[in-house]
């Protein structure tokens, strides 16, 4: 087709069963260094928009052309818009490709029950042969969050229009990060998202001495919380409603995923191979028409509690092309009555300098009646967990015992800014080096 400046053709095309993926091509035909504008995606009951929609901005000669990947949905119509920029482009020809990509798989999630050590799935290619790389990672630990849902009135918006309340569901929860620290994300895969019944959902991260280190917006799918250093944090998260009947069918769940180093799955074109071990990747090649066996063998894992799960991605490339993305879940429950030994490494840091300390506070040892030596053991505490209020509580009482009360003074000046929530503590305390 012709494409004027500032003109805009659209093309529609129903995607075929099978398909995942669009490669988009067009190229230019004409003179003029020529600037478009596109846009791709479809109208799709199921998918968030980021799923099923691209941008694009290129700038084209003479015989340039340029492409995209959009992910499709089969039984929609994929629409591709191709706009000319009135100010500077000059009549150009366009020859627009649209090539179809993807294979079908068995299941839309691959799971490896409790018990289970291979998983597998089938994978089928109703539109062509295709040659195929797969790849399968562990990404770290799903915790589902299954604090109480605490319902009260909103305190900014109480009322609206006909006296109908403003509420919030209030959630609050513990979350252990390992040693090392880690990525973390809230992630509400299922549940109901509809401006109809709720506003931003806001969640709080507060770290073991009440200090704020992030707030977020809650969004549909996943909220990229950051990295967050080894400890015990609070979370709280607040669910806006307009009217209490959303919040007592408790309409959105979520999960808290720690991003975490564990072993890579091994993978196999059969059982068989899993069975021998697998390989870091495997290679599939799948006729027209025919399908292929894909098997995931999972490295052992420590058993989780509280409903956890491990969580990870199946990848399925063509050549360089992403055709699929499939999540991986591997279930390893605690059994009941037992510790989970993914809790192992979660310990609290500087358990063993808090007890060597305690030990000489409470007369302990030869050296207890020593101030020197209780002093240098609330150092490595305080050390051990940077942290820790009562750990830096500690240094400044045995400071003062040990006749440094300046030195107390000078390092007390932070403390309520870095350790808030042990305001009386440190109050009842100071008369000790500030008399």
């Amino acid at each position: 087709f012709r494409l004027e400046p500032g003109g805009l053709e659209r093309t529609f095309v129903r995607v075929p069963y099978g398909a995942s993926r669009c490669r988009v091509r067009f190229v230019q035909d004409g003179l003029g260094r020529n600037e478009y504008r596109t846009g791709a995606g479809s109208v799709s009951g199921f998918r968030y928009a980021g799923d099923r929609q691209r941008r694009g901005r290129f700038i084209l000669e003479d015989g340039g052309e340029a492409g995209q990947l959009v992910p499709v949905e089969p039984g929609t119509v994929f629409e591709y818009t191709i706009a000319s920029r009135w100010a500077v482009n000059r009549p150009a020809g366009i020859r627009l490709e649209l090539e179809f990509l993807g294979v079908v798989p068995q299941e839309q999630e691959l799971v490896v029950p409790a018990g289970q050590g291979i998983g597998w799935l089938a994978l089928k290619s109703p539109l062509r042969s295709v040659d195929l790389r797969c790849e399968a990672g562990i990404d770290g630990v799903a915790r589902p969050v299954t604090a109480d849902w605490k319902i009260v009135p909103d305190p900014i918006r109480s009322t609206v229009m006909g006296g109908r309340g403003m509420f919030q569901a209030v959630l609050e929860w513990p979350v252990v990060v390992p040693a090392g620290g880690a990525r973390l994300e809230l992630v509400m895969p299922r549940s109901i998202q509809t401006t109809e019944i709720r506003e931003d959902l806001m969640l709080v991260i507060r770290d073991q001495n009440g200090v704020v280190v992030g707030r977020h917006i809650a969004y549909e799918k996943e909220t990229d919380l950051g990295r967050l250093d080894e400890g015990t944090y609070t979370f709280r998260l607040a669910h806006p409603s307009l009217g209490q009947a959303p919040l007592a069918a408790r309409y959105a769940g979520a999960e808290v995923r720690i991003h975490l180093q564990e072993p890579a799955p091994s993978l196999a074109a059969d059982l068989a191979g899993a069975f021998a071990g697998g390989e870091g990747s495997v290679g599939l090649r799948i006729p027209f028409g025919g399908s292929r066996l894909l098997a995931v063998r999972v490295p052992e894992l420590p058993a989780l509690a509280g409903g956890a799960y491990y969580f990870g991605t199946v990848r399925i490339r063509s050549g360089g092309d992403d055709l699929l993305s499939l999540p991986l879940r591997i279930e390893r429950p605690a059994p009941a009555g037992e510790e989970a030994g993914a809790d192992e490494d979660a310990a609290e840091p500087g358990a063993e300098e808090r007890a060597a300390y305690e030990r000489l506070s409470a007369g302990g040892g030869e050296e207890a009646a020593e101030p020197a030596a209780r002093l240098a053991a609330a150092r490595a505490w305080a050390e051990a967990a940077p942290s820790s209020g009562e750990a830096e509580l500690a240094v400044l009482r045995e400071l003062a015992a040990a006749g440094l009360a300046e030195f107390a003074r000078d390092r007390a000046r932070s403390f309520l800014g870095r350790f808030p929530a042990l305001r009386d503590a440190f109050l009842a305390a100071a008369p000790a080096w500030n008399p």
